[in-house]
């Protein structure tokens, strides 16, 4: 057990790591490792998981097509417009809903790679930076067009996001450290920040409540917190020293209602802190720290009383539900044997659920 579980870890690894080149890039879900089975693909729950409908249909001109050979990277929320979601499939370029998953569509510009970052602009729901890597992308018309506006060949940007205080202003890193700012809607760059490249950063985050304030999550080092608009930064990385296998990042997560207020999800679990960093608390789950490899987590923005997460032990994934504030979880069952790799909450509707698969392939 303690080998296949060891095993695992690596594939979850790798699609933190590499995004594509792991899993499958389409086909079918028959052709998936060992003892799993299902589709991958999006699914929707509008009972809070207790039951589970695909939500993966692409209509074309010769008919509407299925999407649950595409796996779930990441599913990006659109600020101004609760219906509207994008799906970064691994290796297969990105897919929109405008309906809130009920039908998908695919840019012609964007069928291949992987798109590692989504960024909306907060006010202009047309206007949206995508980054496959090595370029930033722009779109300013509802993605039927796209024009690059940062060409990096370097490094690889792993994250990219917009200013909700001051929306010409762009925000990239790149995963060996490198701060770009954008002050003219990609017009133009500058290098604000340098990290050291064994840093391996991962994703960059605007505050929505607090001017100038952004926060950036490394692989293996920690969370790091800048307070004037990413022109210094600040390591949080003691603050978790205490948790083991806490700085094996998996997630970070904001609160979508609360100040302040941030998850980090590790190799150890969930942690809580009220104070940007500053101080952590660990929640109580069902299974021992750094036993479950935990790939998301959400809280209800209206209750955050309620809260989610779905991992893996071993090969098996589960929902977990807390209605406590994280005090007890119950588990429950998900609709594929695929790996859960992404979970969303609607922002309006907080009892409707989406949950995204990714298929492993046989190694």
């Amino acid at each position: 057990m303690k080998k296949f579980v060891s095993t695992f870890s690596a594939l979850s690894l790798c699609l933190i790591l590499m995004g594509s080149g792991c899993f499958s890039f389409g086909g079918s879900s028959n052709s998936s490792a060992p003892g799993r089975s299902g589709p991958g693909g999006m699914f929707v729950s509008l009972d809070k998981g207790e039951t589970w409908t695909a939500n993966s249909r692409l209509p074309k001109a010769d008919g509407v097509k299925s999407l649950q050979s595409l796996n779930v990277f990441k599913l990006f929320q659109d600020p101004s417009d609760p219906e509207a979601m994008y799906w970064s499939a691994t290796g297969r370029g990105m897919v929109y809903t405008y309906d809130g998953g009920r039908s998908w569509a695919q840019p012609a510009a964007v069928t291949g790679g992987t798109i590692y970052d989504v960024a909306v602009h907060p006010k202009d729901r047309c206007t949206i930076y995508i980054t496959n890597g090595k370029i930033i992308s722009r779109t300013t018309d509802c993605s039927r067009h796209f024009e690059t506006v940062l060409t990096y060949e370097r490094d690889q940007i792993r994250s990219v996001d917009v200013d909700p205080f001051n929306v010409s202003t762009i925000t990239a890193v790149t995963e060996k450290g490198i701060v770009l700012q954008s002050k003219n809607a990609g017009v133009s760059w500058d290098r604000i920040a340098t990290f050291s490249r064994s840093v391996q950063v991962r994703d960059v985050y605007y505050d929505q409540f607090t001017d100038g304030l952004l926060y950036m999550a490394t692989l293996r080092h920690g969370l790091y917190v800048s307070e004037n608009g990413g022109d210094s930064w600040k390591s949080k990385r003691e603050a978790i020293a205490d948790f083991a296998k806490a700085n094996e990042y998996r997630r970070l997560y904001l609160h979508p209602s609360k100040p302040d207020t941030l998850f980090w999800i590790s190799r150890y679990g969930i942690l809580k802190s009220e104070d940007r960093g500053d101080s952590w608390k660990a929640y109580e789950l069902v299974t021992q720290p750094g036993v479950a490899l935990i790939n998301s987590f959400v809280v209800n923005k209206d209750n955050d009383q309620e809260m989610y997460y779905v991992a893996e032990v071993g090969s098996k994934g589960s929902l977990y539900y807390s209605s406590d504030g994280g005090n007890s979880w119950t588990t429950k069952k998900l609709p594929s044997d695929q790996m859960p790799t992404w979970l969303h909450l609607h922002p309006e509707d907080q009892g409707r659920l989406y949950l995204g698969f990714t298929i492993i392939l046989p190694q």
